[in-house]
């Protein structure tokens, strides 16, 4: 698409009803941010956009999306919806709305076979009886004698 850089990106923003956004249609980046080319190098589009409307990003800023005005998305290209901040005040606020994140899960343990059982049900104790899932606690007692 040829154009003035403010006529390709408005083109390509469409207004989110519930939100009010103005959301990216175009290429995103690996982290879902809209991405522009701008004199051949690829730019983040709520970047370009702020700088299109309210001039450059103040040295040391960054742009953030305000969930506090209405602000969901990633895509949003809205001015509305952004505010020049620091990189530490933009991560603390998106700490409450990030999703948690799921634990470690432990290693899963090789699989142990019938006769792991057997030996098992020869030298346990009453405490290494107790430390059994009831899973595996079945099949230490299924194993053949």
């Amino acid at each position: 698409m040829r154009g003035t850089l403010a006529e390709r990106l408005y083109a390509r923003l469409e207004l989110d009803e519930p939100t009010g956004c103005r959301l990216w249609t175009g290429c995103t980046n690996s982290k879902g941010y809209g991405v522009i080319s701008v004199n051949g190098e690829r730019k983040l589009v709520h970047r370009v956009a702020w700088e299109l409307e309210r001039g450059p990003i103040p040295d040391g800023l960054t742009i953030d999306h305000v969930y506090d005005r209405g602000c969901r998305h990633k895509l949003c290209a809205w001015v509305e919806h952004l505010e020049p901040v620091t990189g530490g005040e933009n991560t603390r606020r998106s700490l409450p709305y990030r999703p948690a994140r799921s634990p470690r899960r432990p290693k899963p343990e090789p699989a142990l076979d019938e006769g792991y059982w057997l030996r098992f049900r020869e030298w346990a104790g009453p405490e290494e009886w107790a430390d059994l899932t009831p899973a595996d606690r079945a099949i230490a007692l299924a194993a053949a004698p």
